[in-house]
């Protein structure tokens, strides 16, 4: 009992969740780089349909988050100032496991551009999210080219972001 009340005062309580649903749901493996991404297809918050095989042809940014994750909610204002500033990529969150006032109250307060699709778990499973934040980059193919479980800063993204159009314009 001693070593489990250790753990809890070392990773905290929301932390000791995170772990635990790491662990139900097989844990920190990722989409890998060359696969296709899975269809995705849904409503936005504004009631318009969404199919992610509609952006074909451009680089696209798929970020899984959900409204209690407090790491999803720190980077919620990068990934906007992201998508403002490279227009030349798509950018779609894909809000799991929230309820939808909720997820409307997040894109008001970060005035978040880019299209919000709330996903179910089969969903989340598909893109090998079992843990929030999920970021992906995906090419012109709709093929992963990058993938990050877990936060990330704006800084980092706009690096792989700048790198990969540099790259592909070649």
């Amino acid at each position: 009992m001693d070593t489990f009340r250790t753990i809890i005062r070392a990773v905290g309580v929301a932390g000791l969740l995170g772990i635990l649903v790491v662990s139900l749901l097989g844990g920190g493996e990722s989409l890998a780089e060359g696969s296709a991404a899975p269809r995705t297809v849904g409503r936005t918050l504004d009631g318009g349909a969404f199919d992610l095989a509609t952006w074909q042809g451009q680089p696209v940014v798929v970020n899984l988050w959900a409204t209690w994750c407090a790491p999803c909610v720190h980077e919620l204002p990068e990934f906007a100032a992201a998508a403002r500033r490279h227009e030349d990529v798509r950018f779609v969150g894909l809000a799991a496991d929230s309820p939808r006032d909720a997820i409307e109250r997040m894109v008001a307060r970060f005035q978040i551009p880019y299209p919000i699709v709330p996903i179910d778990g089969a969903t989340q499973q598909a893109w090998k999210a079992n843990a929030v934040p999920a970021t992906y980059l995906l090419d012109g193919d709709g093929k992963v080219v990058w993938s990050v479980l877990g936060g990330i800063t704006g800084r980092d993204l706009d690096a792989v972001l700048t790198k990969f159009v540099t790259t592909t314009a070649r």
